[in-house]
């Protein structure tokens, strides 16, 4: 579920660009690196 909202556009909507990116890599996830 944390995927989905990261990757997805819900999260863009409540933060913005940069802090999905944020989100991303604090949580790990394999396409993030």
């Amino acid at each position: 579920a944390i995927d989905l909202f990261v990757n997805g556009k819900q999260v863009e909507d409540r933060f913005g660009p940069g802090q999905v990116e944020r989100l991303s890599y604090t949580k790990g996830d394999p396409e993030a690196g």
